[in-house]
């Protein structure tokens, strides 16, 4: 049986403006649909991201392997460095393992792929401006009306209410792109 390539899209916006609680939500909605989703998260605080050093797999990381995984209850923890050159290529591919329908993207905001920008204060619209491929509009009520004076020809959602995720459950597949495949 031929593996299907998962479809990708992003949720963009600066720090704070509520892009891990979308996802989150956005999850529970696909989840409650069905679908299965992996999620691909950029950590932009610098350094690398948090792990707990007291675990085994964190201390063999930290010693020196390229890459250290931790498996309990089916449920796996993995520590692993890559190349530069390809890294989002190798993650995602290292997501399609588990063979999801969908890869959502936090952050990485100037990647091509589909996305939607969070836009919670005034300074925020730079991203409207800049970014490519944005699909949708996620904005705080400060905004809201700022954002629909802009006649921007793309759905603009309250963040504070569920439209956008029916939106996106109804609308998601012709919205995403597949996962294009080089492994």
């Amino acid at each position: 049986m031929a593996m299907v390539a998962p479809l990708l899209f992003q949720i963009v916006g600066f720090q704070n403006t509520g892009k891990t609680t979308v996802i989150s939500k956005l999850i529970r909605e696909l989840d409650f649909s069905g679908l299965k989703t992996a999620v691909l998260k950029h950590h932009g605080h610098g350094g690398e991201p948090d792990a707990e050093e007291q675990k085994d797999s964190v201390k063999h990381f930290r010693s020196g392997a390229i890459v250290s995984m931790a498996e309990g209850e089916e449920a796996l923890h993995l520590l692993g460095r890559l190349e530069q050159s390809d890294k989002i290529d190798a993650m995602l591919a290292l997501l399609s393992f588990f063979k999801p329908e969908l890869i959502l993207i936090e952050g990485y905001k100037h990647l091509s792929y589909p996305k939607a920008i969070l836009l919670k204060g005034p300074d925020d619209f730079v991203l409207a401006d800049e970014l490519k491929n944005i699909k949708v509009l996620l904005c705080w009520p400060a905004v809201m009306d700022k954002a629909k004076r802009k006649n921007y020809d793309i759905p603009i959602f309250n963040i504070d209410d569920n439209s956008f995720f029916d939106w996106f459950v109804l609308n998601y597949q012709n919205i995403t792109i597949p996962v294009k495949r080089k492994y």
